[in-house]
């Protein structure tokens, strides 16, 4: 089976690893396991991810999140990065995050329509 292959820059030196899930605590998911679909079912798999419904789709992204915070120093290991994508995910807070922009979304069409409204008469 292949490994993942990480490589993180940092102070201007690249350090390479690599991990297969099995190694850091997590089930190997297969491709088809996570396909996406339209814009409907997308949306459907991210607001399921978010509110923090078990499946391949929330696995594979408590991985990227927490491959993230390692980068960034928020996980000593990666263990610890993937416990933080999982609690940030768990809270409700990345859900919390999707309804503020939305909300900011719906706010700035308004303006936008105003605005245009105002420069047409």
């Amino acid at each position: 089976m292949e490994k993942t292959q990480l490589a993180i820059l940092e102070n201007g030196q690249v350090t390479l690893s690599s991990f297969q899930p099995e190694d850091i605590g997590m089930e190997r998911i297969e491709i088809d396991q996570v396909r996406g679909g339209d814009a409907k079912r997308n949306a459907e798999i991210l607001l399921s991810v978010l509110e923090n419904e078990a499946s391949p789709f929330l696995e594979v992204t408590v991985l990227n999140a927490g491959l993230g915070f390692l980068c960034q120093r928020q996980g000593r290991f990666y263990q610890g990065g993937i416990a933080l994508a999982r609690e940030v995910i768990a809270s409700g807070a990345a859900l919390e995050k999707l309804r503020l922009l939305q909300e900011y979304q719906k706010n700035e069409s308004r303006i936008l329509a105003k605005d245009s409204k105002g420069k047409g008469a």
